[in-house]
């Protein structure tokens, strides 16, 4: 099973650690398993992990101009951390 950390122990990570804290908008995106591009598209569209998980493939295909293949991967991957975000609250 896959252990993810609360939020304020991602939050707190030291760059000098040799991590990168990740990006502190609040948005959800982030814990998104796809690729940076993507995660910068849906950044520029004002999407959040909450407005995925609402959203239908085909939906996601016409907001974001893409694939319907790659908006299934997208919308599985939210759906996904959705599950594993909401139940440790």
């Amino acid at each position: 099973m896959l252990d993810i950390p609360p939020t304020e122990n991602i939050l707190s990570v030291k760059e000098s650690e040799g991590l990168q804290k990740p990006d502190c908008n609040n948005d959800g995106i982030d814990v998104l398993d796809i690729a940076d591009g993507l995660k910068e598209l849906l950044r520029g569209k004002k999407m959040t992990l909450d407005a995925l998980i609402q959203s239908s493939q085909s939906q996601l295909a016409d907001i974001l101009g893409i694939d319907g293949y790659i908006a299934k991967i997208i919308c599985e991957s939210a759906k996904s951390k959705a599950s594993l975000v909401y139940t440790q609250e």
